[in-house]
C-alpha cells in the first residue's frame, strides 16, 4: 500500500472572479485510495462542491488525478504559486 498523500489546489481568474479547484488523493483504511474534488470561489465561505471517490488501486487513483489536472490546467487553472 502507498502511503503517499498529494494535494493540489488551482486558481483561475474568470469574470474579475478567482475560482479554485482543489484535489487530494490519500490512502483509507482499507487499502482502497480516495480522490477528494473541490471547487468554487474564493470569495465564497464554502466550496461550492466536494465530489469524493474511492478506487481500488493507486495506478488508477494517480491516473484519474493526472487527468483531471491536465484538464483543469488546459482550462486556464494555474498552480497555487503562480497566482494572480
Amino acid at each position: 500500500m502507498c502511503q503517499t498523500k498529494h494535494h493540489y489546489t488551482l486558481y483561475r481568474k474568470h469574470n474579475n472572479k478567482t475560482r479554485y479547484y482543489k484535489l487530494f488523493l490519500y490512502p483509507t483504511l482499507f487499502n482502497e485510495y480516495l480522490l477528494i474534488k473541490e471547487y468554487g470561489a474564493l470569495k465564497n465561505k464554502k466550496p461550492t462542491r466536494v465530489i469524493q471517490k474511492y478506487f481500488p488501486k493507486y495506478t488508477e487513483a494517480l491516473q484519474t488525478l493526472n487527468s483531471i489536472l491536465y484538464i483543469k490546467r488546459n482550462k486556464g487553472y494555474k498552480d497555487s504559486k503562480y497566482l494572480i
